[in-house]
């Protein structure tokens, strides 16, 4: 095969990679606008096509720039959206052992998705920047309630890490000091940091328990 075919098929990958994406994003948007649609009518506002810019921004100077960029009127409605979202309920059956609340990755999606519409459509929101401080202070908050209340249910919050048994944490630190047997100091420094760990993270799941209880 010619170097030629070989750059023709590394594009042909690349243009299916960047068409995935494009409709993963799209999809995103449906559904984030469908979402804060839902959330419009529960709260009486105007759904997301009959939005006007004094309603979403606010008053606009002639610089293009909000008269309040600190608290704009979308800051109080994505305030709301977020709670809407923490707050949601599944509509129809939920299979056993899924949870009826969506998981924190999922608000975080459909808010961040839903900031970003706005900001697209209405671009004297972005005129000082594209994260304000007043949507920042929003989306750490919203990141800490929406896992706060995953771990109060007893869901998994994150899948990135494989929790270790206390059988396989003294397994770790026998074979470590088991190192000393060739009057070598090894093991020492690693068994501490070990057992260390260990015991930090029982006692903060002790104290989740005990504010949770």
């Amino acid at each position: 095969m010619s170097q030629a075919d070989n750059e023709g098929d590394g594009d042909g990958t690349r243009l299916n990679e960047m068409e995935s994406r494009s409709t993963s994003t799209q999809n995103a948007h449906r559904s984030a606008l469908a979402k804060w649609n839902d959330f419009a009518t529960v709260q009486g506002y105007p759904m997301f096509p009959d939005l006007k810019e004094e309603f979403v921004c606010g008053k606009v100077l002639e610089n293009g720039s909000l008269s309040n960029p600190n608290d704009p009127p979308l800051r109080k409605f994505m305030a709301e959206f977020a709670n809407y979202l923490l707050t949601y309920q599944k509509k129809g059956a939920v299979k056993k052992g899924e949870s009826k609340y969506y998981k924190p990755d999922v608000i975080k999606q459909h808010f961040t998705t839903m900031k970003s519409v706005m900001f697209k459509k209405y671009k004297p929101l972005g005129f000082m920047g594209k994260d304000p401080d007043w949507y920042t202070d929003l989306l750490s908050s919203l990141k800490v309630r929406s896992s706060t209340n995953a771990i109060a249910r007893g869901e998994i919050v994150s899948k990135k890490a494989v929790g270790v048994t206390r059988d396989a944490t003294v397994a770790c630190g026998d074979f470590l000091m088991r190192q000393l047997e060739n009057d070598e100091a090894l093991g020492y420094e690693e068994r501490c940091i070990i057992t260390t760990l260990f015991s930090c993270c029982r006692s903060w799941r002790r104290s989740i328990n005990s504010n949770l209880g």
